[in-house]
């Protein structure tokens, strides 16, 4: 099992009509944040499922806590049913895999 944190701190596409002021759309937070609400779950009941804080989960969406723990931010795609790939990067694993791909041998 992986023990090294997941970093958030990244991110590509945005849902602005649900974020309000504190939390960055285009983060893997916001991302978050809209599965939450989309599901009209509060962070307490979010929480209860994944074995999370709300205290920890309200840090992961607005983005205080840029490392999760490899098991929380797994358990979270778990429950939306949703790409980790997709909330940590704003993609899908095979656009990022075929973005890789197109990269020449060396480059970033």
């Amino acid at each position: 099992m992986l023990k090294t944190a997941v970093n958030l701190a990244g991110g590509v596409s945005g849902y602005a009509a649900l974020m309000d002021s504190a939390v960055q759309p285009n983060t893997p937070g916001g991302r978050l944040r809209q599965l939450r609400t989309l599901r009209g779950l509060t962070l307490d009941q979010l929480g209860a499922v994944v074995g999370i804080s709300a205290q920890a989960l309200s840090q992961i969406e607005t983005g205080v806590t840029k490392n999760v723990r490899p098991e929380n931010f797994l358990k979270l795609c778990a429950f939306f049913d949703v790409d980790p790939y997709k909330i940590a990067l704003g993609k899908q694993k095979s656009e990022v895999a075929s973005e890789l791909r197109r990269r020449p041998t060396g480059t970033r």
